[in-house]
């Protein structure tokens, strides 16, 4: 079972491996979904993928954790994926603004 955003694992532990990943790619604070031509979404399943380029889905892949179908086609993410906004806020050192990720297909 994965831990809500607001316990003590997420905000020590996950929250400092998102910050260092987003960093070691090169972002900063002010990059993000609509920085850098990179687009931050997660499989159905909540793991963060990073899409380059101008970030829109153009083909498929598999998720490397779990296998779940990820990316897409024509600048549109496969159903099921959502924008990692979570990834983001907690990355950037803002808080989740809600603990319920927007799904991409809805």
């Amino acid at each position: 079972i994965r831990p809500q955003i607001g316990s003590a694992y997420v905000e020590d532990e996950e929250a400092a491996t998102y910050r260092m990943v987003f960093q070691a790619m090169g972002f900063t604070a002010n990059s993000g979904q609509d920085g850098m031509g990179n687009h931050w979404y997660q499989c159905p399943e909540g793991h963060i993928y990073v899409i380059g380029d101008c970030g829109g889905a153009m083909e498929q892949s598999r998720c490397p954790e779990c296998g779940a179908h990820i990316g897409g086609a024509r600048h549109q993410v496969t159903s099921g994926n959502a924008v990692a906004s979570q990834f983001l806020e907690i990355a950037q050192n803002r808080r989740p603004a809600d603990a319920g990720a927007a799904r991409a297909d809805q």
